[in-house]
């Protein structure tokens, strides 16, 4: 971040190009307060960069973050150790518990349980499957009964980023969706 972005942010404001969209990012300590956010649930957490954010925008609240490719999942549990409110799971959420097999693209951001299309590839040269890897897929309602006390108690905010696997993801998530109180997709 440069001088002026800091020292902007530092009196609560965010310094953005006239001709660019404003991120995400300005928004997400006003949405974590205004809805006492207190559960996050990062869904297609890479290597943790959105729960990263999230601690740089001063969320000191739970995080799980869930990951299924290996090798991208140790990074992610490095990124989360000493943090003790930082949870990693290598797991893919969906709407059933089942394993499954998954496309790990060379760009690891870009791997997905679906296969690439002709777009895709063509816009984003590391789409390609660098490997396929068969991994647990779990869904939301059974591991927030199994690891979240008292669910229905919990603020959430659920982030979804499942290269097109979203919609199977909020399925398994019947449960709990009462008490998921913002969501990014």
């Amino acid at each position: 971040m440069k001088p002026h972005q800091s020292l902007a942010q530092a009196f609560g404001y965010e310094l953005i190009k006239i001709k660019r969209h404003p991120s995400v990012d300005a928004h997400l300590s006003n949405v974590i307060k205004h809805y006492a956010i207190d559960l996050v649930f990062d869904v297609g957490a890479n290597r943790g960069q959105f729960s990263q954010r999230l601690r740089r925008r001063g969320y000191q609240g739970e995080i799980h973050s869930f990951e299924p490719a290996s090798k991208v999942f140790e990074q992610l549990q490095s990124a989360s150790l000493g943090d003790h409110n930082w949870f990693a799971h290598r797991l893919a959420l969906g709407d059933a518990c089942r394993q499954q097999t998954m496309n790990v693209a060379e760009s690891t951001d870009l791997s997905s349980f679906l296969d690439p299309n002709e777009f895709g590839e063509s816009q984003f040269s590391a789409m390609g499957a660098a490997q396929r890897e068969t991994v647990e897929v779990g869904a939301l309602d059974s591991f927030a009964a199994e690891h979240i006390v008292d669910i229905h108690k919990r603020r959430i905010l659920l982030k979804m980023d499942t290269q097109g696997y979203d919609l199977k993801v909020f399925a398994g998530a019947t449960n709990t969706i009462g008490n998921i109180v913002f969501m990014l997709s």
